[in-house]
């Protein structure tokens, strides 16, 4: 059992990666806010399978006369994915002049997001109508980031609103209303509601406000407008009933203890298409997608901690800071340690899984061969390939787990960690942006000045060594681990068609019988492997008209590591 999170992937993504001012995205309260009524209708090929979606909407004279030219908003997805397919495509805008024309600049940076900006070679005249279509994007993207791009999956079509969304600058805040136009027996699904709805938030929440349009398994079935709801591309509704009666219930742990209201609705969102071996997510308010591979089952037992991981991250507003990637520690370890610790105190991991789920912990740090770089360096790195993307989760869940446990030496009940990232919350909610000085500041007022001596040695990048009872029931011990190395440069990831360059001579890859130039023939995923101590990687290969399986293990070195064991009682 292993932990695919997401990002975030690369997400590197999903993935389960932070993207900047993703994980607080309601930080600022809203002001002025821009109205635009936005109609949507999927497309699909003669197979049934969704081929993009047709976006018109119009702007009133009244809007128009106060622009002194309409400039065009489209999220780029910098630096994790890649958009190629997923372009704004036959555009068409016409004002009482006629049809109007726009360059195109690539590369600005508004909302704290890398846009693309079509502005208008001249001035509108009158009320405008904006018309264009969006295809979906292609499964394999060259990066791999948070699974925010626009698919199709399970007979429907899914992603967030800022995958085809081509708007004017709104500003502070936006509303949009949706209609949709789908076929019969389709309905529609996103985190603002069900079918056609309003979204009122700032531009960045609703850029990454999910949704899914199709023919889709519901649970519970009498799903309402409030607590929990599970919607699924691909699975049927037999098929989710077991994931959705442990989220549910975790849902239900997670909110309790993380000052979610149980009046608001939550929705988990599944979709399913020919995307890769990897699953991943991404959350948003009140809501989280997840991506599963179509050989994936809903029972697969590596899933339910990843439901939790998104969970929190729908429930906890994070920290902010300018570059993407730094803080990670907070924004994702946060919710690595919580996906363990809350679900375990509640019963629904077993003794087994606990310990198992610790130890992948634990393994994805120290193999990590970045494990001691400061903070300051990992978005230079983040996206280098393999686990690189990895290090700020499992690096800020030891964090968080020592913390854990000094606190309840010190402090008894009276500080925690999940007091302290509530506070976090709260001064978000409240309309503020706190960032790491917030946090130094929380720590010296409510835990003391040894709390920001650890947080400064691990921003640093000196190596984590947790209290020997940072988990509780379990025991640390220190073993000898190699890092993760797959003994080659490229390809960063196992696909089926990409062939091995930059052998190193002498690796275990080498030894094994692995040749430069061998074309890898099936697509595998390998964060089981750098989520592990000893399990090895099987590369099969061609060569020669031959398919040779290839194992060995994917190590080198030898570094001091932690192993933990249950407690004897």
């Amino acid at each position: 059992m292993y932990k695919l999170f997401l990002l975030k992937q690369a997400i590197a993504l999903l993935c389960i990666i932070t993207i900047t001012g993703f994980d607080n995205l309601f930080a600022k309260p809203l002001t002025k806010l821009s109205q635009f009524e936005i109609y949507l209708k999927p497309r699909y090929d003669a197979k049934g399978i969704a081929t993009g979606i047709e976006v018109s909407y119009t702007l009133s004279s009244t809007y128009t006369q106060s622009k002194p030219k309409l400039d065009l908003l489209f999220y780029k997805m910098e630096p994790f994915l890649q958009r190629s397919t997923d372009q704004v495509t036959n555009l068409k805008v016409y004002d009482a002049l006629g049809q109007i024309s726009f360059n195109k600049q690539i590369g600005v940076t508004k909302h704290d997001l890398v846009m693309q900006q079509w502005s208008a070679l001249r001035q509108a005249s009158g009320a405008v109508q904006v018309r264009y279509h969006v295809p979906v994007a292609i499964p394999f993207p060259a990066k791999r980031g948070p699974h925010v791009d626009l698919q199709a999956a399970g007979g429907g079509l899914s992603g967030p609103l800022g995958s085809f969304l081509l708007l004017p600058d709104p500003g502070d805040s936006v509303q949009l209303q949706l209609h949709w136009q789908l076929p019969a027996g389709h309905t529609a699904v996103s985190t603002a509601g069900m079918g056609n709805c309003t979204v009122k938030d700032s531009f960045q929440t609703v850029l990454f406000c999910q949704f899914l349009a199709g023919n889709m398994s519901v649970y519970p079935a009498n799903a309402g407008n409030t607590g929990f709801s599970m919607y699924a591309l691909g699975p049927t509704s037999n098929e989710i009933q077991a994931l959705g009666d442990w989220s549910q219930k975790t849902y239900e742990q997670l909110r309790k203890r993380l000052n979610g209201s149980v009046d608001e609705p939550f929705r988990f969102l599944i979709r399913t298409y020919e995307g890769g071996p990897l699953q991943s997510g991404v959350a948003a308010h009140g809501s989280f997608l997840i991506y599963l591979p179509p050989t994936q089952s809903t029972t697969d037992p590596e899933l339910p901690s990843l439901v939790a991981h998104e969970v929190v991250h729908a429930f906890l507003l994070g920290i902010s800071s300018p570059t993407e990637g730094i803080d990670d520690w907070y924004n994702e370890g946060i919710a690595d340690y919580l996906a363990i610790k809350i679900p375990f105190e509640a019963g629904l991991y077993t003794a087994k899984q606990y310990l198992e789920l610790v130890n992948e912990e634990s393994a994805l740090y120290y193999t990590n061969a970045y494990r001691e770089i400061p903070e300051k360096d990992i978005p230079a790195i983040k996206w280098s390939g393999r686990n690189t993307w990895s290090l700020g989760y499992s690096r800020g869940a030891h964090y968080f787990a020592n913390l854990d446990a000094k606190l309840r030496k010190l402090k008894g009940d009276k500080v925690s960690v999940i007091s302290l990232v509530n506070t976090i919350t709260d001064l978000c909610k409240k309309g503020q942006a706190p960032n790491d000085s917030t946090w130094v500041k929380l720590l010296q007022e409510q835990a003391g000045e040894w709390a920001v001596r650890d947080w400064q040695d691990m921003i640093n990048g000196k190596l984590l060594i947790p209290e020997s009872d940072a988990f509780p029931e379990l025991i640390s011990e220190t073993i000898k681990a190699g890092l993760f190395d797959l003994g080659f440069e490229s390809p960063k990831n196992i696909r089926a068609g990409e062939r091995i360059k930059g052998l190193v001579k002498g690796s275990r890859a080498e030894k094994a019988g692995l040749q430069e130039g061998d074309e890898i023939a099936t697509t595998i995923a390998i964060n089981p492997m750098y989520s592990s101590y000893t399990l090895p990687v099987t590369i099969t290969v061609r060569r020669a008209g031959r398919v040779i399986p290839i194992t060995f293990q994917p190590r080198r070195g030898q570094v001091d590591a932690i192993e933990w064991k249950p407690i004897s009682k």
